[in-house]
Order: structure tokens, then sequence, then C-alpha cells
């Protein structure tokens, strides 16, 4: 009787709250802190992994530095995504990717100390995309990084779940 019961429990949890079904699929991949070695045109590049909403919704809020080579934002389906800069103590760039390439990106997007929420400055992705990429501000072109070039996922290096 109860597992009756418990299955229709968890079909409406799903279609409640749909980001629970997206979180999984990745999480069995991927965790929070991992770190990712990433192709993106001809540049190889370490990435610390923001996999769960809190990660993602965090990103690199109140961090002092990037670490490695920036943070990766991984998402189960291909959308329109909307960025802020809420926390942040220093500039950095943003690079969408989907269908494995880069789709676009946003160029030594500063901090906004002391404004409110609401009045964050929103920075918008392509419809496609599936995965963001943010670095140093001034990354994108040291790195010579273009619209079009080919990202690939490489290898899942040892993260900071793994110590």
């Amino acid at each position: 009787m109860k597992t009756k019961f418990f299955a229709p429990i968890f079909f409406i949890f799903y279609l409640i709250e749909p980001s629970f079904a997206q979180e999984s699929a990745l999480s069995q991949v991927y965790r929070d802190g991992d770190l990712l070695s990433v192709r993106v045109g001809k540049n190889m590049l370490t990435f610390e992994t923001a996999v769960s909403n809190a990660a993602k919704q965090k990103g690199l809020s109140k961090r002092i530095v990037i670490p490695q080579d920036g943070m990766i934002f991984l998402f189960e389906k291909k959308q329109r995504l909307s960025f802020w800069m809420r926390d942040m103590l220093f500039p950095i760039d943003i690079v969408w990717i989907g269908e494995g390439k880069v789709l676009s990106f946003h160029e030594n997007v500063p901090p906004e100390p002391g404004i409110s929420l609401s009045e964050l400055t929103r920075y918008y992705s392509p419809p496609n995309t599936d995965t963001v990429l943010e670095l140093k501000a001034g990354d994108v072109l040291k790195l010579n990084i273009k619209k079009g070039d080919k990202f690939t996922i490489r290898e899942k290096l040892e993260g900071e779940n793994d110590k």
C-alpha cells in the first residue's frame, strides 16, 4: 500500500520541481567542486564545476581569486540563461557554450558592489546554451577565444570532493 502512495508523490514532486530531476542526471557524473580539463579552441584549461542549483547561484561570489582557469557551470538542458555579478569582487569574462562550440561571450564584466539584487545587470546567453565558463577578465582576448570555437570536456581531474 505504501509503494502505491509513494510513486504518485514522487511524480508530483517531479512535475513541481523540474530542477530536481535536472540536477540528478548531471550530479551522477559531476559534483560541485570537481575539476574538469576542457578544450576551448586551441586552449587546454582547468575549471572548477558548479552543478547544483545552489552552486550555480553562488558561482564565484565573495571569492577573492578565480580557482584554476575559472568556473564551469553545467546545465542538463539547452536554454537561455541569465547571469549576474552578485557579491563579485573582481571582473570576469563570461563564455556561453552550446552544441559543442562557443556561442558568444561577454568580456570584462564588472562587479557591482552595493547594487540591490533587483538592480543588478543581467547578462543573457543565446537560447541554446548548456555550459557557461567564467574566466579572468581579459582571458577571452588573451586566449584568442572566438565565436564558433570548438568546446569539449576532456577529463575529470581530482576535485575537492575526491580529497
